[in-house]
């Protein structure tokens, strides 16, 4: 048992984090009070903080303009894991983002969405058949299905991308893939093979 000193509880060793400098080998105040008071620390920096790594971010940028580039190539799986964990950690957020700014910006949400239906027009090879068009609407139905039947979103994906930055795929049946929707958006506009 130990006392803690922010609120003068005895507690169980295991109610205290470890601490090697201490005598004991834990901190002297319990784990509730160490994150009431970094939590409170956190909500009065976090202005300061966001401006510190701003200034980070422009520094870095004016070193070397391409160091996000070369941290992804350094190991693109480890990017790729840790770019898929923030989109599912802030899904929810960065959607309820996107609909709000769509609302407020509805000229440029509307003009975003026909440049990527006539992208998706212009992909769409003139010999296809009625056939490759049906095929096409089964792989939406599919996901339409998928999404009601398991509860959460699925996506018609472009195996190899319509706006690639290198290369642009066909909407064409043979490069639609039906996937998460959380596979689909970590993916962006990368071939993944």
């Amino acid at each position: 048992m130990k006392t803690c000193r922010c609120c003068s509880l005895q507690k169980p060793l295991g109610e205290f984090y470890k601490r090697k400098d201490s005598p004991d080998g834990y901190r002297n105040d319990c784990k509730e009070c160490t994150k009431t008071r970094s939590e409170k620390r956190r909500k009065l920096k976090s202005e300061e903080l966001k401006e510190y790594f701003k200034q980070v971010y422009r520094r870095k940028k004016e070193e070397n303009i391409n160091f996000q580039k070369e941290k992804y190539w350094a190991d693109p799986e480890k990017a790729r894991k840790k770019g898929r964990e923030a989109y599912l950690r802030h899904r929810k957020k960065r959607i309820k983002a996107a609909v709000q700014w769509a609302k407020e910006n509805k000229h440029r949400a509307s003009a975003n969405k026909a440049a990527y239906k006539a992208a998706k027009k212009n992909a769409a090879p003139p010999w296809l058949t009625d056939d490759d068009f049906w095929m096409m609407q089964q792989a939406y139905e599919l996901a339409r299905d998928r999404s009601d039947i398991m509860g959460f979103a699925w996506h018609v994906d472009h195996v190899v991308p319509l706006r690639g930055e290198n290369f642009s795929g066909l909407h064409v049946p043979w490069n639609l893939q039906v996937i998460p929707g959380s596979l689909n958006c970590s993916k962006q506009n990368r071939l993944e093979m």
